[in-house]
């Protein structure tokens, strides 16, 4: 289930994901736990919504598929630790055509409705090593929920069953070497989650009664990167390379599945090779003395589907500074056959 725009924040969004070595807090309890620790005596929090159209590669244009996405979080530094929690919230909703027959064997088509709901909880710690080196490490459940629907004439019964969380570990650091650099990396461990989901109907020429057992998987993933401030101010070029790990038994989650079994198509392949993925970003104020940050970057998609090539997405923002403790903004990720829109404070 590995996606490119996974949660990682709108700020951390709008530079292209390249936040690794980034020593905002909000990284801190999204992403690298250590950024929890960088900076002492400090607190923030954080307000995220998205909204996206087509998902991913391998979904088909006409299939209507969009998204909302809800994330917060909070956190504080003191002396040499830190403290963090983050709550996520996916809902994925999509709809595809279904070919049937009725019970005197005339074709016909209806409607199969799929809502998926993900939940992912983080409990993060930062602790200052040295003066210049931090370290820090997250605890991650998620929850996964998948409903079927069809269209009348036919009857829906489904059900789905997940007794426990996914759980996982994330480690990271950050070296502060300098005013003009930064360096950082984070290591998350693979979620797995048991869903079970039945769907029986007896309104087609022949009863059916079908039953899925899915294991949903976010493969374990490295992001390793620096933070160049040629300028030594705020002005800042990030840089990431994200190691995606393989899922060897993987399929794509087209939400579309139960129509694929019916109409004798393919599951198509996903996530069967690590994968390389780099992104570029870049910060900096309107001017010396604004309100106003500029945000900006990019990366490439990689290609993790059965004769699917990746894709390259741009991403964008602009943060107003309101008060002293609220900054809003807006942003957004474009690629091919894919948008995003986000809005966030902190």
């Amino acid at each position: 289930m590995y996606r490119a725009d996974f949660e990682k924040g709108a700020f951390c969004s709008a530079i292209g994901g390249a936040c690794a070595s980034d020593d905002d807090l909000e990284n801190g309890f999204f992403q690298n736990p250590a950024a929890l620790a960088v900076h002492e005596h400090y607190w923030n929090f954080d307000g995220d919504y998205a909204a996206s159209s087509n998902l991913e590669p391998g979904m088909k244009v006409t299939q209507e598929a969009k998204e909302a996405r809800f994330m917060f979080g909070a956190g504080f530094s003191r002396e040499n630790w830190g403290y963090g929690f983050s709550i996520t919230s996916r809902k994925d909703q999509s709809g595809s055509a279904l070919p049937v027959h009725d019970r005197n064997g005339n074709p016909g088509t209806t409607s199969l409705a799929m809502k998926n709901s993900l939940s992912l909880f983080n409990l993060a710690a930062g602790h200052k090593l040295t003066s210049r080196l931090f370290a820090g490490v997250g605890l991650t459940a998620m929850f996964f929920d998948q409903d079927l629907g069809l269209s009348s004439p036919a009857a829906i019964n489904s059900g789905r069953r997940g007794a426990f969380p996914a759980l996982a570990v994330t480690i990271g650091v950050i070296d502060a070497g300098s005013k003009s650099f930064r360096a950082g990396s984070w290591l998350r461990t693979s979620l797995v989650f048991h869903n079970k989901v039945r769907l029986a109907s007896g309104s087609f020429s022949q009863p059916v009664d079908y039953r899925e057992n899915m294991a949903v998987r976010l493969p374990w993933m490295l992001a390793s990167g620096i933070s160049y401030m040629p300028w030594a101010d705020a002005r800042t070029i990030f840089f990431d390379v994200n190691v995606i790990g393989n899922t060897p038994a993987g399929y794509q989650l087209t939400d579309d599945a139960f129509a694929g079994v019916l109409s004798d198509r393919r599951l198509r392949s996903k996530g069967r090779t690590v994968s390389l993925e780099p992104r570029l970003g870049y910060r900096t104020p309107w001017s010396a003395k604004s309100r106003v940050t500029l945000l900006t970057g990019g990366y490439y998609e990689t290609g993790r589907w059965d004769g699917l090539p990746g894709r390259l997405h741009f991403t964008g923002g602009a943060a107003l500074r309101t008060f002293t403790w609220l900054e809003l903004m807006g942003g957004f990720d474009v690629a091919k056959n894919f948008f995003q829109l986000f809005l966030t404070f902190r």
